[in-house]
């Protein structure tokens, strides 16, 4: 990924913004360059949204989608995954639109035959590949109709052993979504503290979905799911003190600079408040998950960890049983 797309990702900016950044650098490379030539000069975060947000109002939003309402876009935005050309460029355009509905509906038990066969000889050449939801939307519409018509075969698919291989990219999809069903309807929970190895259960609370795109619109209380799925850190949190991270993987570090931009949801820097980080885990990884490092965004061990990240963040795993699904 080009770094100017990379900091659009990352930075703090508004969904607005970044839907008519990414338009911009799609459709005209030479801008594109120069606006990574600036990035790359720069080093302290708000001084890349000062540079960012100078840069739209000089060559971006004015006049060129005054056509388009907000709500329209910030729909579209919702169901394609940030796309500029289906947000912006295809708003208005129906048989375009019309295809992320015709694609879901075509949406059947060959999803789950994606992984295959585990066996594979040590001469034949493959490449990896990884499989995501274009946006929460589509995953939504996506996980409703697998689980209304081929739910043993979604059962069987996402509780299957990997053996000593992770899941795979779609079993690892689908079972993050299970997981925020299930946590976001609440119940008893099997949860490990990852530093004294603790073991309690925990009664979790049904709580209302909120879908976001900047942290501002995070709600206390309310089970808050980030829109963006690169979204730093976390899958979900229960502002001011429950973090929740879905994982399959053994190895999952902690974004420290994802943790920075939530601390005012989390109840400030100089909160008392203990803030519990939980990998949300399927029962084979349950019992053996160690506790993860803090990495900065380039995945480097973080050297410094501001005070209240070691003293408050508390890490603990919490089993999801599916085979009681």
């Amino acid at each position: 990924m080009s770094l100017v797309y990379y900091e659009v990702s990352r930075l703090n900016l508004s969904s607005e913004d970044k839907t008519a950044l990414r338009f911009i650098f799609t459709n005209n490379s030479k801008i594109k360059e120069e606006v990574n030539t600036v990035l790359m000069t720069i080093e302290n975060d708000d001084e890349k949204i000062s540079y960012l947000s100078k840069f739209l109002q000089e060559h971006g939003k004015i006049g060129m989608f005054n056509h388009l309402e907000v709500a329209k876009v910030e729909d579209l935005y919702s169901r394609w995954g940030g796309i500029p050309r289906f947000i912006l460029e295809k708003a208005l355009d129906n048989f375009q639109q019309n295809h992320l509905e015709d694609a879901i509906s075509k949406c059947n038990a060959r999803l789950l035959e994606f992984v295959g066969d585990n066996y594979h000889t040590d001469d034949i050449n493959y490449i990896k590949k990884f499989l995501l939801f274009a946006s929460e939307w589509v995953a939504e519409k996506v996980m409703d109709k697998l689980e209304r018509n081929y739910n043993q075969q979604l059962r069987n698919f996402v509780t299957a052993s990997s053996s000593e291989n992770e899941y795979s990219s779609l079993q690892g999809v689908i079972f993050e979504q299970i997981a925020h069903r299930i946590i976001q309807k609440g119940g008893s929970f099997y949860t490990r503290s990852l530093e004294s190895d603790f073991t309690s259960t925990i009664e979790i609370p049904e709580r209302i979905k909120l879908l976001f795109n900047d942290i501002n619109k995070i709600e206390e209380g309310k089970y808050c799911q980030p829109i963006q799925k690169n979204f730093s850190s976390i899958d979900a949190i229960v502002a001011p003190h429950k973090l929740f991270q879905m994982t399959v993987c053994r190895n999952h570090p902690i974004n420290v600079n994802g943790m920075k931009k939530l601390v005012e949801k989390l109840g400030g820097k100089s909160g008392t408040n203990h803030i519990y980080f939980y990998f949300v885990l399927p029962k084979d990884l349950y019992d053996n998950y160690q506790a993860q490092p803090f990495y900065t965004n380039d995945q480097t061990v973080a050297k410094r960890i501001p005070c209240w990240i070691t003293n408050r963040v508390k890490q603990y795993a919490l089993k999801i049983d599916l085979s009681s699904w």
